[in-house]
This record gives C-alpha cells, structure tokens and sequence, in this order.
C-alpha cells in the first residue's frame, strides 16, 4: 500500500472551531490540496513508487470524510447547509464551523472529482447533510 496524508494547514477542524470559520474556502482547498498530493505521487515524485492506476481510495475522518465527499464527486448545497442549520434540531456542526457560502469565482475554483478514486471510506463525516439529494450516488463506495 501507498499511503499519502495530505496536510491542510489552515483549514483544520482545529482552526475553523478556534475562529468559527467560514467552511467554504476549506470545501475549495482541501479537495484541491488532496488532489495536487496524488497527482504528484502519480506523476512519479516519489523515486521507485509506482502506484497502480485503479487502485486509490481516500480515507477521512470527520472534515477528512467531508474533503473525500467532494473529491469523489458529491456536491456540497450551501442552500442546504443553511437550512439545515436554521431548523429546530440543527446537526452539532453547525455550532462549531461557520456557514457555507459559495460564490460563483467560488465555485469554479473547486477541483473536479478526481476520476482515480475507486474507494472512499469515510468515518463520522461533518456537515453530510449539506450534500444535494442524490449527489452522494457519484462518490465511490
């Protein structure tokens, strides 16, 4: 097994909690942090490390889970997220990260899904309630 950790510096639970962050611009890096660490794995910056295409699975815990959503391909709604959290019972994340509020430049900063993912095991992932009906359906299980 090749295991690569993506560090996201900036945009850890840790951080967004310590300033009740907005969650927006992390949904934009992290994925894109994740995806420039794979591309340069597969592009052979590892000397004598050949990984196999089809076989890269992501693996996250929590905003680790939620980064590994959007990677394989499940679409975050801000809409959702917000209504979500404005509702009689809203989800323990909601009171430690800030909104969702994606603008157009935004938006067409997120990376696409990254079509080598061919596994993701996600664990405990925060703020799922936000991701559009049906979206998830793209996310590799």
């Amino acid at each position: 097994y090749v295991v690569v950790s993506a560090d996201h510096p900036g945009t850890t639970v840790m951080d967004l909690v310590a300033s009740f962050g907005d969650l927006t611009l992390p949904l934009v890096r992290r994925p894109a942090t994740l995806r420039a660490a794979v591309d340069a794995v597969f592009a052979g910056a590892v000397p004598g490390l050949e990984p196999r295409p089809g076989s890269y699975a992501v693996v996250g815990h929590s905003l680790g889970a939620l980064t590994a959503m959007v990677a394989g391909g499940g679409e975050i709604s801000d809409a959702r997220y917000t209504a979500t959290c404005a509702g009689p019972t809203p989800p323990v994340a909601c009171g430690l990260v800030g909104p969702i509020a994606f603008t157009e430049d935004l938006r067409s900063l997120l990376v696409p899904p990254d079509p080598r993912i061919v596994a993701t095991v996600l664990q405990a992932p925060a703020g799922a309630f936000a991701f559009a009906p049906g979206t998830l359906a793209a996310v590799p299980n």
